[in-house]
């Protein structure tokens, strides 16, 4: 005869065994369910709403739109891992983690439409600046005047009366908080309700 303790272990085998498979199978249709929000959260971002049409695309001298391309990259840099999940007396420990954007943000700043190519062949790294180099000082000699009809936006030039060159402090950030780890941070409720719905 079995014992009692003896047939609940076996149960609890049976169930983790279980578990597990519906983990996997939940794992990549996490993954489609987050990525749009990520996407939604850097797309509607204060910041990329400037660099779309504000202050930030005269600042940067942006013709063209680099946002969508930029909220691809980091919404495809989420990875959904299953952590070991396994019996501890009789409780399931282990589970899921979600993580988005490497520490290093290479995914993002190297893709070309992070660089604004100027006169000369000049490339300049306008999104790094954005993201890491906070409100210090980027060109000492020169700063961004506004006005209609002025440069190649048409809506705003550099000139040595403006200077220095810094990133509006409004929009700045470092390698810990900027534009993307705040839209990161406001999505995390959006995304923890679309994980407990999920399972």
């Amino acid at each position: 005869m079995v014992s009692n303790a003896r047939l609940e272990k076996v149960l609890l085998q049976k169930i983790l065994k279980q578990v597990k498979k519906e983990l996997t199978k939940k794992v990549v249709k996490l993954k489609k369910q987050i990525n749009p929000i990520i996407y939604g959260a850097i797309y509607n971002s204060p910041e990329m709403n400037s660099v779309r049409g504000g202050f930030l695309r005269l600042d940067f001298g942006l013709k063209n739109d680099p946002t969508p391309a930029i909220a691809k990259a980091v919404a495809d840099s989420c990875e959904v891992v299953i952590e070991e999940v396994k019996l501890s007396g009789d409780k399931f420990v282990g589970g899921l983690r979600v993580s988005v954007q490497p520490k290093d943000y290479l995914n993002v700043l190297q893709i070309p439409q992070a660089f604004n190519f100027i006169e000369n062949g000049v490339k300049l790294p306008w999104l790094e600046w954005l993201t890491l180099y906070g409100s210090q000082i980027i060109i000492v000699d020169f700063g961004v005047t506004y006005g209609s009809g002025l440069g190649r936006t048409g809506g705003a030039i550099m000139t040595e009366e403006a200077r220095p060159f810094r990133v509006n402090p409004v929009f700045s950030g470092d390698s810990q908080d900027n534009f993307i780890t705040r839209a990161i941070e406001k999505s995390i409720p959006n995304i923890s309700k679309t994980i407990q719905q999920s399972l």
